[in-house]
């Protein structure tokens, strides 16, 4: 409630009470979607999770050319993994590893059934740069970083928003296009997903430009599916320092 609060300020107790009940209805389906991940089959998970704009990566893929994608806790984003048989690009997912090692097995079992790869923040660099088919790096960077001060600052729903740096930080550094991958609920039970490009040429966009653009395309999808968003998260935990870092 006290991130609706931050977040419709405009909006009625109400109103957000109203938001909140919509929100729990949509976490316990992720829940359960998420546990039928084990034995869906892929004809099913496809009829259930429909990805568009597919077209828009292909060139890329042709150049051998791997891309970021931004994802968000908006919606079933567990059912993405059925990614890496719909795109020409295989698909990798960026994962905090959980302390549960038998819980974390389970995750990690359920997010690859389907071909996807699932490995920790701490194997990111190393992996992209052993990699040499094309591939999109999922990054789902609406999660808030552990530190402030190793935080990217950006504007967030009005609010100086700590948000973690990595994602563009990968794609200056190999110069991979960046996409914003949105996810929506069609009805339930079913979703698709729109992707747009952030930035084309991340060597050439100036400091943190890729994730202000970000960050305003993920308010306003939001804003539109303002039930769907994962609001249990701490988005704004975090103070901005007085001395900002500056990854530059």
């Amino acid at each position: 409630m006290g991130n609706l609060a931050i977040a419709f300020s405009e909006k009625s107790d109400t109103e957000r009470q109203k938001l909140a009940k919509g929100f729990y209805k949509n976490f316990c389906d992720v829940i359960i979607e998420s546990l039928k991940l084990f034995s869906i089959s892929e004809e099913e998970l496809g009829r259930r999770m429909l990805i568009h704009d597919v077209e828009a990566l292909q060139s890329y893929f042709d150049e051998g050319r791997s891309i970021v994608g931004l994802i968000s806790h908006v919606s079933n984003w567990e059912w993405m993994v059925i990614s890496d048989r719909v795109l020409s690009h295989r698909s990798l997912g960026i994962m905090t590893p959980l302390s549960n090692k038998f819980l974390h097995k389970k995750i990690v079992d359920s997010r690859t059934r389907f071909g996807c790869r699932a490995i920790p923040k701490s194997e990111v660099k190393k992996v992209i740069a052993e990699t040499t088919e094309p591939t999109v790096y999922f990054f789902a960077t609406d999660q808030s970083p552990h530190k402030a001060k190793s935080a990217y600052w950006t504007r967030f729903f009005g609010r100086d928003t700590a948000v973690q740096y990595g994602a563009e930080k990968f794609a200056k550094e190999y110069n991979m296009p960046v996409f914003h991958f949105r996810i929506s609920r069609i009805k339930r039970g079913f979703y698709q997903v729109h992707n747009s490009a952030l930035e084309l040429n991340p060597q050439e966009a100036e400091y943190g430009t890729i994730l202000d653009r970000y960050n305003i395309e993920l308010e306003e999808h939001i804003r539109n599916n303002a039930s769907d968003w994962l609001w249990t998260h701490r988005r704004w935990k975090h103070s901005k320092p007085d001395v900002v870092r500056s990854f530059q």
